[in-house]
């Protein structure tokens, strides 16, 4: 390396400004969905008129070193799934996917739609989320997708969340 008077991690440089809510500028949303992504989903996916839309993340990428922290079982968010009034969107990628289909119950008992059919990238998945009220994942690039996309996301984070939470 040339000569340099300092050194720091890229990960320390949030303590080192001393970095809170108030000082991270975060104008919402900061990507939009792309017009042909949005029309293939309003021809394709019908929704409910009545009731809250909320997309599903059980599970993150199983070759992830921490992935046991993160990832869920589909049958650990059955009560969840109980919630009156309530319509559950999978936007759940496999592996976790065929979780819908093995379960003891299938996906329309769960009263969960599937609509990963309608995903082949993110800007599908976007176009989606612009449809839901509400997003509840684990820490995948849906938490992140939906934060960018200013939709409420609820992250499920594992007993010890990493520091860049702010927990």
């Amino acid at each position: 390396l040339p000569e340099f008077d300092l050194h720091a991690p890229m990960m320390s440089l949030g303590l080192a400004f001393r970095s809170n809510e108030e000082t991270i500028p975060a104008k919402t949303p900061y990507l939009v969905v792309p017009e042909e992504a949005q029309a293939k989903v309003e021809e394709a996916v019908a929704w409910p008129i009545d009731g809250l839309r909320v997309g599903l993340v059980w599970s993150g990428n199983p070759k992830f070193s921490r992935d046991r922290f993160r990832s869920l079982h589909l049958d650990e968010l059955r009560r969840l799934l109980d919630v009156e009034g309530a319509h559950f969107y999978s936007l759940q990628m496999d592996p976790g996917r065929s979780q819908l289909r093995t379960m003891q119950m299938d996906a329309a008992a769960l009263h969960v739609t599937d609509l990963t059919p309608y995903i082949a990238d993110l800007a599908d998945t976007a176009a989606l989320m612009e449809n839901l009220d509400l997003v509840i994942t684990v820490d995948t690039a849906v938490a992140h997708l939906a934060g960018a996309l200013n939709k409420p996301v609820w992250t499920l984070l594992p007993s010890a969340p990493d520091w860049r939470w702010m927990l």
